[in-house]
């Protein structure tokens, strides 16, 4: 470990004598992957994690490439299977319930398309995965028109990610209209909430 000392900070000398480097390169490498473990196991360093993409994990690789004595150490470096990325990226842009529509509409908004845009992008990564796109309403209006608009506003998510090159025969376009929500109707936040497009990833 470190310890201080009245002259300053000063390495525990049962620490290998690389200690700094191994543990700044192993810091750089494991801020790159998506999920991982990096430490002194006794007298030997461990390094595992698994990136997104080939690219993430050759950086990775070449930031433990600092190390002096990297042969020495227990790594490994694997892949994410496409279809937990697919999930994490769609899931958080989800999230941010971005994809929006004119009001009453199935037209989307302008400031939509750079996410749609992005979102053609995320699946492009899990090709063979399918994608249900589920569309939702607020309670506003009658049960059987929420029902109609929900569905034309998946389609309208559905055709424009075909435009962007995601193969129809992934895409499924579902309705729930008003029957799931996850925010009161009592407010106009709940409401916005209730308003939604949502994805459901599944290897297929």
């Amino acid at each position: 470990m470190i310890v201080g000392t009245s002259e300053g900070l000063a390495i525990n000398p049962d620490l290998p004598a690389d200690f700094i480097t191994s543990a700044d390169a192993g810091s750089r490498a494991l801020s790159l992957l998506a999920d991982g473990e990096f430490g002194l196991d006794g007298d030997k360093w461990v390094f595992i994690g698994r990136a997104e993409t080939e690219a993430t994990r050759q950086a990775a690789l070449t930031a433990l490439a600092a190390v002096p004595a990297l042969d020495q150490w227990e790594t490994s470096v694997t892949l994410l299977p496409p279809l937990d990325v697919c999930r994490d990226k769609v899931g958080a842009l989800a999230a941010r319930n971005a994809i929006t529509f004119q009001s009453g509409s199935a037209r989307m908004a302008e400031e939509s398309l750079p996410v749609i845009d992005e979102l053609a992008g995320d699946l492009a990564l899990c090709p063979e995965a399918t994608v249900n796109v589920e569309g939702h309403t607020d309670s506003d209006g009658e049960d059987e028109a929420n029902l109609a608009l929900s569905v034309s506003r998946a389609e309208a998510v559905v055709d424009a990610l075909i435009l962007r090159g995601i193969g129809p025969e992934r895409l499924y376009a579902i309705g729930y209209g008003e029957s799931l929500p996850i925010a009161s109707n009592e407010t106009r936040a709940g409401k916005q909430a209730n308003r939604r497009i949502v994805f459901t990833l599944a290897d297929e």
